[in-house]
């Protein structure tokens, strides 16, 4: 199992699993819990998982989901074996994996773009444009805050438009502005 912090140079580097969320409390008495999804991108994604990895970056642990439910932004979760809140409360702060493969490429970039911290950031001419420092979500779409290579602030919207390649291997990520954008931030 590679996760994003044992990510080998085989292959595209993309990892085995990536995080989508974490446990933050028990709900109720029957070992159910809370879920909260890491990022937005994942919302859809979590119901349909079957089976995901706990971890607490010591130990590792699979768990196979029996129902998953929405509730206020979050998933009311109930793990197989899981059946009071003993046993749920083992769980808290647990941070919660599923398989790279399971999503598409587009979302799996996505989560990507978010967990590899600050990337190069190159146009389509592969000219260095700046680093990637924070994505801030909006409830449009999520903007990419890129600090130029003059150190001005540029702010991207993330849309599939923009985003032309991730390159995890390299930490890149390749995009093409809209026109004039540039002048306007007079980069």
């Amino acid at each position: 199992m590679r996760f994003l912090s044992n990510v080998s140079s085989d292959g595209d580097g993309t990892p085995d699993y990536l995080g989508i969320g974490r446990i933050i409390k028990p709900h109720g008495l029957r070992g159910e819990v809370i879920l909260a999804p890491l990022y937005n991108v994942v919302q859809s994604a979590i119901p349909e998982l079957n089976e995901v990895i706990c971890s607490n970056d010591v130990t590792k642990k699979r768990l196979r989901i029996l129902k998953c439910r929405p509730h206020k932004g979050r998933f009311i979760v109930k793990f197989e074996k899981f059946d009071g809140i003993e046993e749920s409360q083992s769980l808290v702060d647990k941070q919660i994996y599923a398989p790279a493969e399971f999503f598409e490429k587009k979302i799996r970039d996505k989560i990507l773009l978010r967990q590899l911290g600050e990337l190069a950031v190159h146009g389509e001419d592969k000219e260095r444009i700046g680093t990637l420092k924070s994505i801030f979500e909006t409830p449009a779409h999520p903007v990419l805050i890129i600090e130029s290579e003059k150190g001005k602030e540029l702010m991207l919207p993330e849309v599939d438009h923009f985003i032309k390649e991730i390159d995890v291997k390299n930490r890149k990520l390749i995009i093409a502005p809209p026109e004039g954008l540039f002048d306007i931030y007079d980069i």
